[in-house]
């Protein structure tokens, strides 16, 4: 017969595991330059679990805010117009060229089919925006000031970032480390 201790080690295994395996949202840092004065940078969060990941050749269109595209935030200076920083992002293309990117490494350089995923056109990373000031995408990794009427600038660096538990997610997984250790607290007690 399994003992009390026992069940608890196990519920509390049981708990961390789940919330280990859990989608988390993954926050990418990136950058797009034009070589001069002109950067845009900013943040897009993606659930990894509905990211497609990898995409067929062409990529997918999503939409921000979506199931696969939380949120996302640009900042654009050094431009001669559509300089500001927009959270009106509309779409999000994505296009892995194949290939399944590692979200938890630079995404840049990453083997796909068709050679290293970025620009000149191994993929796609670009953002959409309803009207101007805001920048828009107008080829693979080309993403222009002022939607589509200022400085072009073409993807840098693309860097997920690493996730820590929010404040919300801490009790639940303190309360399963407390319960492992519980339960084999209570089996060693027994043993002895």
């Amino acid at each position: 017969m399994r003992t009390a201790g026992f069940r608890t080690a196990v519920l509390g295994v049981i708990l961390f595991a789940a919330l280990s395996a859990s989608a988390k949202p993954v926050t990418i840092q990136f950058d797009f330059f034009d070589g001069g004065t002109a950067h845009a940078i900013g943040t897009v969060v993606v659930e990894d679990t509905a990211l497609p990941n990898p995409t067929g050749i062409g990529g997918v269109f999503l939409s921000v805010p979506g199931p696969e595209v939380l949120s996302a935030t640009i900042t654009v200076s050094g431009a001669t117009a559509g300089n500001g920083t927009f959270t009106n992002i509309t779409g999000f293309a994505w296009d892995t060229n194949g290939g399944t990117l590692d979200l938890s490494k630079p995404l840049i350089g990453q083997p796909t089919p068709g050679g290293p995923w970025g620009p000149p056109g191994n993929g796609d990373f670009n953002f959409f925006t309803p009207a101007a000031p805001g920048p828009n995408g107008v080829f693979p990794f080309g993403l222009r000031a002022n939607h589509g009427a200022a400085n072009t600038m073409i993807l840098a660096s693309a860097i997920p970032v690493q996730q820590v538990p929010t404040l919300s997610e801490w009790p639940m997984v303190l309360l399963a480390l407390l319960l492992t250790a519980a339960g084999f607290a209570a089996l060693r007690r027994k043993r002895a």
